[in-house]
């Protein structure tokens, strides 16, 4: 691990496997750091994978200087990480949840740095979410409340996730929710930076016009869903759909939203090409 300075905070680099390997950029989701791609990338990089995981600005242990956390922020942020690593060629994207859209927002501004997005769980477009009570959020007037309140209730939904671990689960899983809801607790940014990154998510519109862009692109595109998920709705991943009709999907059926601290073998297959085991 490393410290990074990025023009809007401090943030935390891991890069495993071999230099020469194929590379991996992984961007966790809205609340998780690092650390949930921890396992799937211990298994990449046994294959001989290169990945690259880093802390979004204010999760984690990384730092944040209060820029609103918009997706267009967050996707230079994955690019000023893979400069940072010296990687100018096109990589592979691994996103969690609603880092799709980070994900998203990078291949539209960088298509040069992207060969192919594979969304994990994607949300794509979320009106639970992507509305305008939340956008309010932002506002002084409520943001500060909002984050302790933000706070509160993503611990306790890791907690429920993290009940969800099978007994096959390696060790590695564990360690990763802790760590994970550690450091929702105890970094000062977590909360305000949650708030900011919901409250500066695209309109439905701006996220089509996006689509289109991909849609029309040279990047390939595809997505893992899990078969238990409570946490993506099924609306807001027929946009993605709609939009992306040449995306190739499969589904694990026996996992919840945090699938990859579940079964992260099976992840390091779907994501090797292999056939996907389904329970």
């Amino acid at each position: 691990m490393e410290w990074v300075d990025l023009p809007h905070g401090r943030v935390r680099v891991v890069v495993e496997g071999p230099e020469d390997g194929p590379t991996v950029l992984m961007i966790h989701g809205l609340s998780y750091p690092l650390e949930a791609w921890g396992p799937v990338s211990r298994v990449l990089a046994e294959q001989g994978v290169r990945t690259i995981r880093s802390d979004l600005y204010g999760r984690g242990f990384s730092g944040w200087d209060g820029t609103p956390l918009s997706s267009a922020v967050m996707a230079e942020q994955q690019r000023a990480v893979l400069d940072h690593v010296g990687v100018d060629s096109p990589v592979q994207v691994i996103s969690l949840s609603n880092a799709d859209l980070i994900a998203l927002w990078l291949a539209a501004a960088h298509p040069e740095r992207v060969r192919e997005l594979a969304f994990v769980g994607p949300s794509g477009f979320d009106a639970r979410t992507m509305n305008r009570p939340t956008r309010w959020m932002g506002s002084a007037m409520f943001r500060h409340g909002m984050g302790w309140w933000m706070r509160h209730r993503l611990v306790q939904r890791m907690g429920r996730h993290a009940a969800h671990i099978p007994a096959s689960a390696t060790p590695d899983c564990a360690e990763a929710y802790a760590s994970s809801m550690e450091a929702a607790r105890t970094h000062p940014p977590f909360g305000m930076a949650v708030v900011s990154h919901l409250s500066s998510l695209p309109s439905r519109e701006e996220l089509g016009r996006t689509l289109e862009m991909i849609a029309v692109s040279t990047v390939t595109v595809r997505a893992l869903h899990f078969g238990a998920e409570e946490d993506a709705t099924p609306t807001g991943v027929e946009v993605l759909a709609r939009h992306l009709t040449t995306m190739h999907s499969q589904t694990l059926m026996d996992c919840g939203h945090m699938g990859m601290l579940e079964r992260p073998n099976a992840i390091g297959v779907w994501w090797l090409r292999q056939p996907l085991s389904r329970s």
